[in-house]
């Protein structure tokens, strides 16, 4: 069985965010506090996908570093095999 909707919270607003929320609920044909409650939610899992993105990046930069290291040592055992064969 679904939560029960009994809390209220209320909040002040500009009379421009107001207008924006009606219109961006319509849109979603959603009343205000419908789409208030999706968003909220959507809030949420957006937070949790955004730090399995830097988790992700933070992995692929180690990678990227990793392999210009390796490619340096490459170039430097290239260049040692060159000039010894001159």
């Amino acid at each position: 069985m679904p939560d029960t909707l009994s809390e209220v919270i209320r909040l002040r607003v500009t009379y421009r965010q107001k207008a924006d929320l009606e219109h961006a609920a319509a849109v979603a044909g959603l009343s205000p506090s419908d789409y208030m409650r999706r968003r909220l939610i959507a809030g949420d899992s957006i937070a949790d996908e955004l730090a399995l993105i830097r988790q992700s990046i933070a992995r692929l930069e180690a990678i990227v570093a990793n392999q210009q290291q390796q490619n340096q040592e490459i170039l430097q055992c290239l260049g040692n095999n060159l000039s010894r064969s001159r």
